[in-house]
């Protein structure tokens, strides 16, 4: 398991893991890029949304996808690359065929 089960929920159990506030994770993203928050709040944050503590593996995967947002050349890049995980968690949540399962979100998102 890995941080995109939070988005697919149907797919493991709801009290293992409750579903991702995708909203919420997206601003988290954005307090991150304008230096607002340290990627350890960031975590905290989400994992206080969540009510669970994230395992290793989800850290790895929120880590990968800050150190990705944050590698942009300049802020306009920087929003462009938050915008991805956020629209690819958007189209999963709604049932989107593109993305759909786990190995979909994670090849998508450099997860793999």
């Amino acid at each position: 398991m890995a941080f995109e089960v939070y988005v697919l929920p149907d797919e493991v159990t709801p009290q293992e893991f409750p579903k991702l506030n995708i909203h919420m994770f997206r601003a988290v993203i954005n307090e991150f890029l304008d230096g607002e928050k340290t990627g350890a709040e960031c975590r905290a944050a989400i994992e206080a949304q969540l009510k669970v503590s994230l395992r290793t593996d989800d850290i790895t995967d929120i880590t990968n996808i800050l150190n990705y947002i944050n590698g942009g050349a300049d802020l306009a890049n920087q929003l462009k690359r938050a915008d991805e995980p956020y629209r690819v968690f958007v189209l999963a949540e709604a049932g989107c065929s593109w993305y759909d399962t786990r190995a979909k979100i994670r090849t998508r998102l450099s997860l793999v």
